[in-house]
């Protein structure tokens, strides 16, 4: 189990693009999944920034990272992100986008 349940959940593309690349949003928890170019990580938080509650360093898409590429989530009393090699991304199957799909 994570640390940090509340940035578990399905995330849904938006129209939205963040450094050239898809923003997911999660309907459940109100976060997104975003692409930093700069610091080529994929971040979660409340929107797109600098910020994150969580991050991961790859410049490939999120759920197909290495073992070397571990998820990290801030942890407030420690002040520093740290790993969490529980966490994963999954692509969700054609039909389960078809049913889980929001209504623009």
């Amino acid at each position: 189990a994570t640390a940090r349940p509340e940035l578990n959940g399905i995330y849904m593309p938006e129209r939205e693009t963040y450094f050239q690349r898809p923003v997911f949003y999660c309907a459940e928890n109100d976060r997104v999944l975003f692409y930093h170019g700069k610091r080529k990580q994929w971040q979660i938080y409340w929107q797109t920034s600098t910020l994150s509650s969580a991050r991961l360093k790859t410049s490939r898409s999120p759920h197909i990272c290495g073992e070397a590429e571990t998820w990290a989530t801030y942890d407030s009393k420690q002040k520093k992100f740290v790993p969490e090699p529980e966490m994963r991304c999954r692509l969700l199957t054609p039909e389960e986008q078809q049913t889980a799909a929001p209504l623009w």
